[in-house]
């Protein structure tokens, strides 16, 4: 089985990086506008901090609605090219453009999408490094390699939530060196990208030992001021803008993970997220937890409660494939949840994303009960993936809690 394993492992991987570049010319999803056009007030007019102010002022109302480095990662890896950007960055806002365009392939669409694709390979290198001692390396990279959230995000919809599990990938890396502020800076800058990342800021600056001296105590909460103080100066420079604060700071988004929860009279909800979020601290807390699995906790809670957008779901994935290495059956179950739920978004998330495309789920399926059945279960499965790795992964006391 090994033999075959390393005998498939680089063909496997090839077939991985072909999909991804097929996928990135051959599908579009107006979201990757945003970051198009953002790209060119950024790279061509050098508005690097004022370009919020530019939301709704293009014909299409475009609302930059992200955290900075949403929007400022991709352009800095667009800038050498920024003829190409300024010619091009406008016609990817909506998909009108495909009107007049009748390939089935775009290699434009490739260069925009280049900045999550290179995230999404980073990935794939860094799950080998932190398991380079592991039976498990080949099994955990090929997983990523061929895993259809990571292909989806970065490839088909060309989204910078890939960039939250790079930096959080990271974070755990160095958190496993011991370079705990390093990993404190990557916690903060994938929380320049989405806020969930400041939730996650005390299961790397606490201690998680016996050691409850002075020292110790003064140690996490510097911890926690310096996370905190490098996320404040990310969002430094656009606090300025009206703009910003209405739509990014602020965004409507920020409060899906509160929605659901338990009504305790008429209007007031205790959110299942705040409870969750509670509950997972006391367990780190009691050791019960350690650093990878609180994170892999609090990022599904934030999820699986919420009406997500199915992208969100690879913040967490590299997260399980360390957590789960020697459990496949929980990441394929995982992946098999979220599959049925994408089919429950808007065609262009799947199906329609395709250039050109004529194919599309007849609507008097996407309507019947049980097709909204099979979706909810879908979200069902997704939220007892959440309560199995709850109760069943309880650190043993020869267990290490970092």
């Amino acid at each position: 089985m090994n033999t075959m394993k390393t005998i498939l492992f680089l063909p496997l991987v090839i077939i991985g990086l072909l999909v991804r570049i097929l996928l990135s010319v051959s599908t579009y999803h107006q979201d990757i506008g945003a970051i198009t056009l953002s790209s060119h007030y950024i790279v061509n007019k050098g508005e690097w901090f004022s370009f919020y102010d530019r939301s709704g002022q293009d014909a299409n109302k475009t609302i930059f609605n992200y955290q900075p480095l949403s929007y400022l990662i991709p352009a800095t890896f667009y800038a050498p090219f920024s003829g190409f950007v300024s010619k091009t960055a406008q016609k990817y806002v909506n998909a009108d453009w495909q009107k007049s365009y009748s390939g089935s392939t775009n290699l434009e669409l490739l260069f925009y999408k280049l900045p999550m694709v290179f995230a999404d390979i980073l990935i794939f290198f860094i799950l080998g490094v932190i398991l380079r001692k592991s039976q498990h390396l080949k099994t955990a990279q090929l997983f990523w390699a061929l895993n259809p959230v990571a292909i989806f995000v970065s490839s088909v919809i060309g989204q910078v939530d890939v960039f939250i599990a790079l930096f959080l990938l990271l974070a755990i890396l160095f958190q496993t060196k011991n370079k705990r502020y390093v990993a404190l800076t990557f916690v903060a800058l994938s929380a320049l990208i989405k806020p969930v990342g400041l939730v996650l800021l005390p299961f790397f600056v606490l201690e998680n030992k016996n050691d409850t001296k002075l020292k110790t105590i003064l140690s996490s909460v510097g911890g926690l001021l310096f996370g905190l103080m490098v996320y404040l100066l990310g969002i430094l420079p656009f606090l300025g803008s009206t703009a910003y604060r209405h739509y990014a700071l602020f965004a409507d988004q920020i409060n899906k993970t509160v929605h659901a929860g338990v009504e305790i009279s008429d209007g007031t909800i205790i959110p299942y997220f705040f409870i969750a979020l509670t509950f997972i601290y006391f367990l780190f807390l009691e050791k019960k937890k350690n650093t990878l699995q609180s994170t892999v906790l609090i990022l599904l809670s934030s999820l699986v409660f919420t009406n997500f957008h199915p992208q969100w779901l690879v913040w967490v994935m590299p997260l399980i494939l360390l957590a789960q290495k020697d459990n496949w059956h929980f990441s394929l179950f995982f992946l098999a949840s979220w599959l049925l739920v994408l089919f429950s978004f808007d065609r262009t998330l799947h199906l329609g994303s395709f250039i050109n495309s004529k194919i599309y789920l007849p609507a008097n399926l996407i309507a019947s009960d049980i097709f909204i059945k099979m979706t909810l279960f879908g979200r069902a499965m997704l939220v007892s993936c959440f309560f199995w790795y709850f109760c069943k992964n309880n650190l043993n006391k020869n267990e290490k809690t970092t």
